[in-house]
Formats: structure tokens, sequence, C-alpha cells
């Protein structure tokens, strides 16, 4: 009703024409603004979000740090199976970054074959690894399993 009555005044003012013409454009870009920081919220929120579903839904199975990198890879070949954005600069998990040298170097590794494999090689070695994972499991299995897919 308000922009009606805009409109009808503007008709004959070509000064208020020019600034309702303004801040139209004011408007659409605040629009364009928001709906972007809308859209980074829900990416910030969709790439935890698979990764907390896993962590709540699928059942422990080897070390917490395995249990843990497992988590971190399936949740990172869900996004990437939906070509949902993928950060390819921080890898593995927060926590391997505490473990010694030559385990982050294995779970590098693990990465890096892991991401020679095509989508449908993935989720089979995902599952493959789910299934023979237990307590005594070291990242030497865990990668000569990956051996075997190459």
């Amino acid at each position: 009703m308000l922009h009606q009555r805009l409109k009808q005044f503007s008709i004959n003012n070509p000064k208020l024409k020019e600034i309702e013409q303004m801040v139209w454009r004011l408007a659409q870009d605040i629009c364009v603004k928001l709906t972007e920081n809308i859209l980074e919220e829900l990416d910030q929120y969709t790439k935890d979000f698979q990764e907390n579903i896993l962590q709540l839904s699928v059942q422990r199975k080897g070390s917490f740090m395995m249990h843990r990198e497992w988590v971190n890879l399936a949740s990172r070949f869900i996004r990437q199976k939906n070509e949902w954005q993928i950060d390819y600069f921080v890898v593995r998990s927060a926590e391997s970054f505490l473990l010694p040298k030559a385990e982050q170097e294995s779970i590098e590794r693990i990465y890096h074959y892991f991401y020679q494999l095509n989508l449908e090689e993935q989720q089979q070695f995902l599952r493959e690894w789910y299934e023979a994972m237990d307590e005594t499991w070291t990242w030497d299995q865990v990668l000569e399993l990956l051996k075997e897919w190459r």
C-alpha cells in the first residue's frame, strides 16, 4: 500500500522517482547480501551436520582416534558425493594433529590414497574399514586395506 502511494506521488515528481529507484536498488543489494550470508551460514551448518550425525548414529569401533578419522573421512565422502564444498586445506581431523608425527603421516597417506579412488570404491572402502576395525587396529592395517583398492 505504501509502495502504491509512493508510486502515485512519484509519477509527477522526477526527483522522487530517482530516489525511489535508488531505494529499490539499495533494497535489492541488501537482499543479495543477506542471501549470501544465509548461504554461507547454511554451508557451515551442513559442513558439520553430516559429521555430527555420523558421530551420534554410528556405533564407535576401534580406538577413539581411529573412529574419529573414520567419521571425518566418511563425512568428507558424503560431502563429495553430494557435490558440497570440501575444505582441501584441512584434510584430517583436528584431533589427529595431537598424535605422534609417524601416525600423522600415516593418516595423511590414508587420505591421499583414499582420494585416488572413485566414489563407489571410496564407499566400499569405508564400509570394509568400519566392519574390520576394532581396538587392535593400527594405521598400517588401514593403509593395507586401502592399498587393496588401488
